[in-house]
């Protein structure tokens, strides 16, 4: 699976119909979701196996038969070894934008007055409920005006349960917390995003957000579980991965181009993160 941008540009769904599917079954596994983020909500649907999270810096597994929620600009990651699930990528404001009767009580989430709970385990049976019929109505023998009409009713049954049963915390947050420690991080990742090709020093990405290097690696560590070193490595490697399936550049070349100054350096960095050299990678993408 390969995100070639932290900030996810792609657009999920149409312009009239906002919602994009999506399907992962155990074959895809093991894999890596580096950070990223979207402006469109998630909703996901663990059917086989387990998936850990990072959802704005707290550590999540989702198991077989749990749903995890995320609200549009959410930073997350995830990795799991075999897992399957289906995802569904969808515009919370503009699928709603026009439905007169319910768009003030879905302010109050798109606009983050209301911060959902993100885990629903499989004991939170009618939210589970709910969902499955949602995915249902993606089946191969489903109309396209039956997943239209059944989507948007059962995302309005999916937030009226939430906001019925306080599943909600309210948003307080302060200048210096959660949401604006998020938005710190990303400003590092844009960072690394545009210059991954060049020398990135810890005290540029330290400077970024205005910390010493020794407390920004402890912040960056604690929304991430890595150390900026590593995960500026792991950024590169997924980038070289990309260069490797969608082009037909050298190994050297692509090398230098993500940042590597030492081509054997690099071919050790890559086996370490894929579990094969860049060759080796190529030839199984191909």
């Amino acid at each position: 699976m390969h995100y070639f941008s932290y900030n996810e540009n792609k657009q999920h769904g149409t312009l009239n119909f906002p919602v994009a599917y999506y399907l992962v079954d155990s074959k895809q596994s093991p894999y890596v979701m580096p950070l990223h983020w979207h402006k469109e909500w998630e909703l996901i649907y663990v059917t086989g196996g387990s998936v850990d999270y990072i959802i704005n810096g707290e550590h999540i597994t989702a198991k077989a038969g749990d749903v995890i929620l995320m609200g549009g600009g959410t930073l997350h990651s995830a990795s799991a070894e075999a897992c399957s699930y289906q995802c569904l990528n969808f515009g919370l404001h503009e699928l709603v934008l026009n439905v007169l009767s319910v768009r003030e009580a879905f302010r109050l989430f798109y606009r983050n007055v209301y911060i959902p709970r993100t885990l629903y385990t499989s004991t939170d049976s009618e939210i589970c409920s709910i969902v499955r019929e949602i995915f249902s109505a993606f089946g191969p023998n489903c109309s396209e005006s039956f997943c239209r009409m059944s989507t948007l009713g059962n995302i309005t049954r999916l937030f009226a349960h939430i906001l019925e049963n306080k599943y909600y915390t309210e948003n307080s947050d302060s200048p210096s917390g959660t949401f604006e420690k998020i938005n710190m991080l990303k400003q590092v990742l844009e960072y690394i995003e545009t210059h991954f090709s060049e020398e990135i020093k810890l005290s540029t990405l330290a400077e970024i957000v205005g910390m010493n290097e020794n407390y920004f690696c402890r912040f960056f560590h604690s929304h991430t579980r890595q150390t900026p070193i590593n995960y500026l490595s792991l950024y590169r490697i997924e980038q070289a991965a990309n260069m490797l399936f969608g082009s037909n550049m050298s190994v050297t070349e692509i090398a230098f181009r993500c940042g590597f100054n030492d081509v054997g350096y690099f071919i050790k960095c890559f086996k370490k993160i894929k579990g094969c050299t860049p060759k080796q990678f190529r030839l199984r993408a191909s």
